[in-house]
């Protein structure tokens, strides 16, 4: 310690040295110290930790977010809003596109089918065409093409 007339050892993880008291105390909520050192480090955004003497901080769950660092709870994300893991921001699908669950069980935003079609935000599914009409492409927000005369 810079001044002293002894040497301190290094805190142990979870923990820092308080220069007044000279001291080791626990990182406070909302930071975490994970090897032996003198400081803590506050949990990132889209991170929380609401114990006292952490070594890590967690991700918000799915979900839910964290937009600010050094906090103790994630926010909830309300439907049609949605985030995976770790987000600091939650995300909305826009018209043309669904929400889809990946293989890795991560939440994305794909574009309706072909046949399919979405006119709004927010909404989990596209609908069908109706008769009469089609889309041909992928990620519309309408069905405004016409059958030609004589099909559906």
């Amino acid at each position: 310690y810079e001044g002293s007339a002894v040497c301190f050892d290094a805190c142990p993880a979870g923990q820092y040295l308080e220069p007044s008291a000279l001291t080791c105390q626990s990182c406070g909520a909302g930071s975490y110290s994970s090897s032996p050192g003198r400081e803590c480090t506050s949990c990132e955004a889209g991170k929380f930790q609401a114990a006292v003497g952490s070594t890590s901080c967690a991700n918000c769950p799915r979900n839910k977010y964290q937009s600010l660092p050094q906090q103790t709870t994630c926010d909830d994300c309300t439907s049609p809003l949605f985030s995976n893991p770790g987000a600091e921001s939650c995300t909305v699908c826009l018209g043309g596109e669904y929400r889809k669950e990946t293989s890795g069980g991560l939440q994305e935003c794909t574009d309706c089918p072909a046949g399919k079609y979405k006119d709004e935000s927010g909404s989990d599914s596209c609908k069908d065409c109706p008769p009469g009409k089609y889309e041909d492409e992928e990620g519309s927000e309408s069905c405004d093409k016409l059958c030609p005369p004589g099909t559906w």
